[in-house]
């Protein structure tokens, strides 16, 4: 061979390899077309023609672009754009996503359907947060949401495993449309139908959820109706913060002449919440006036919370009843620090400002205007200030300003506690409310501090003007909640961690702060 042609074909191999390069090295999973272009999609390895900017499929049927969605690999994090964006990540792996997300926009449901889903089902109500996921509204809105299905419903089915939802707003509807329940169990709220053992932070709801048509029951159970602004049922160690939900939530009531069925709870924010023993618990909660709260256990923040704490929540809200009824919690749950408004409206069977059934109450105050309604048949009503009935436990540093209203029924239409069992134990109650029987307009003692532990009842102090005179009242409601602290039967296992503060003058009520009371 002559040289020329010699250098001629090792300069075309040179060429022809160096072209060749890029072709078998960059070729890999991340990058699929080698031109340099991050494939966003891990479900979608093989990528397509157009990169990450052509069409991806979510693994169950949902085609979406990065306009709808994009995925970080090293954070492991899918960040949402559009409705579109929001149903794929909600269906991956059948409804379990294995990725945090985060909202990039308000989204608006109804915008994308996927086939099978309608204006007034425009949801998958099913989609569970398991492992150590984290769904971030990052302060967006998801509006518009329109659920009517046969299951326990919600924006989310359930947050489990340390899983938590923060920082997202959720408006639309949720309705149970049968008539018939036949399952023993329906679980219903606005952020998530149950949570077990994550949790729901920083996060809001504002529309309705209706589980009011059902008639009968089809089951070998009892029914158990669980609805909550944020969360039908909570458990397991889960915790529930921050939070606020505005709007109608409504369970069936009884059908007359039968016993009601266990756990028919409607809270503003938690249906039902069992021992939840966390950290937590519910805490800084809020519902406002326009917040309505039909149910049997019924609760401005719980409507059943039995060995629950509830700490530094308030309440506005309109509760009613068909039984218990409550400001904070229609019965059974651990209050501190908690009050409600003059805004708040309480009525029911067994109604208070605070709780309709209380245990534990430390360092609240409650403003609510309280109606006791007779059974149906006319044979008892309790309507309390602060709780309809006291049950086996201890409520100290409290104090009600609020109205009591009772049907002509004994004695029980009281400004504070309307009954108690022998086993309850009173340190501190101030009442400065009215309590008035409905027929005659009888008028119950008021304007009396009750000062617990020796059960003696003694007129408040007032100021040489003959008002009220809240700085020494104030001294003793803090007084009696150290006196509880200190003492070794209560104070040994809880202790009220909220003392109360009167900042604008002796003739106006205090308010709370967080941190027991020093010693007085």
């Amino acid at each position: 061979m002559k040289t020329k042609d010699l250098i001629h074909t090792l300069t075309a191999g040179l060429v022809a390899a160096l072209l060749c390069l890029p072709l078998t090295t960059a070729c890999t999973d991340d990058d699929p077309t080698g031109d340099g272009t991050e494939n966003t999609d891990p479900s979608n390895p093989g990528g397509n023609e157009d990169g990450n900017k052509g069409e991806h499929d979510n693994g169950n049927g949902i085609t979406y672009n990065d306009e709808d969605l994009t995925f970080d690999e090293t954070a492991n994090l899918y960040t949402i754009h559009t409705a579109r964006g929001l149903w794929a990540w909600g269906l991956m792996n059948y409804g379990q996503p294995d990725a945090s997300a985060v909202l990039a926009a308000d989204i608006t449901l109804g915008e994308y359907l996927p086939e099978g889903y309608t204006e007034d089902n425009n949801w998958y109500a099913q989609t569970v947060l398991t492992g150590d996921i984290t769904f971030d509204g990052a302060g967006h809105t998801i509006s518009g949401m329109r659920v009517e299905q046969n299951d326990n419903l919600g924006f989310f089915r359930c947050i489990t495993e340390e899983s938590q939802v923060i920082n997202l707003t959720v408006e639309g509807n949720i309705r149970y449309p049968n008539t018939v329940l036949d399952m023993s169990r329906l679980y219903m709220g606005g952020i998530a139908a149950e949570v077990d053992g994550g949790s729901i932070r920083n996060c809001a709801f504002q529309g309705s959820i209706d589980a009011s048509d059902i008639e009968e029951n089809n089951s070998s159970y009892s029914i158990g109706i669980s609805i909550g602004g944020i969360a039908g049922y909570a458990s397991n160690n889960s915790a529930i913060t921050g939070c606020t939900a505005t709007g109608s939530f409504t369970a069936c009531f009884s059908p007359e002449g039968n016993i009601m069925p266990d756990y028919n709870a409607v809270g503003g924010i938690v249906g039902y919440a069992p021992d939840l023993y966390s950290d937590e618990e519910i805490s800084d909660c809020h519902t406002p006036v326009d917040c309505h709260v039909t149910g049997y256990f019924a609760g401005g923040i719980a409507g059943f919370a039995d060995g629950t704490n509830i700490n530094n929540c308030s309440s506005d809200a309109e509760v009613i009843g068909q039984s218990y009824a409550g400001g904070i919690v229609g019965s059974h749950a651990n209050c501190y620090g908690c009050y409600t408004t003059d805004e708040c409206r309480v009525s029911g069977k067994i109604a208070g400002g605070i709780a309709g059934e209380g245990e534990i109450m430390y360092g609240c105050y409650s403003y609510a205007h309280v109606t006791g309604v007779p059974d149906e048949e006319g044979r008892y009503s309790y309507a309390g200030g602060l709780a309809g009935y006291a049950h086996s436990d201890d409520m100290a540093g409290c104090y009600f300003g609020g109205t009591v209203l009772a049907p002509q029924i004994a004695d029980h239409a009281v400004a504070y506690i309307s009954t108690a069992d022998g086993s309850t134990y009173i340190y501190g109650i101030y009442s400065t409310g009215q309590a008035t029987k409905e027929e005659d307009g009888t008028q119950v003692p008021t304007n009396i501090y009750y000062n617990g532990i020796d059960g003696q009842k003694e007129d408040l102090p007032r100021t040489t003007d003959g008002q009220i005179d809240w700085e020494t009242g104030t001294a003793l409601l803090n007084a009696s909640i150290n006196e509880f602290n200190n003492d070794p039967y209560g104070g040994s296992v809880l202790k009220c961690e909220y003392h109360f503060v009167q900042t604008d003058g002796t003739s106006n009520p205090p308010t709370l702060a967080e941190g027991a009371p020093g010693a007085e």
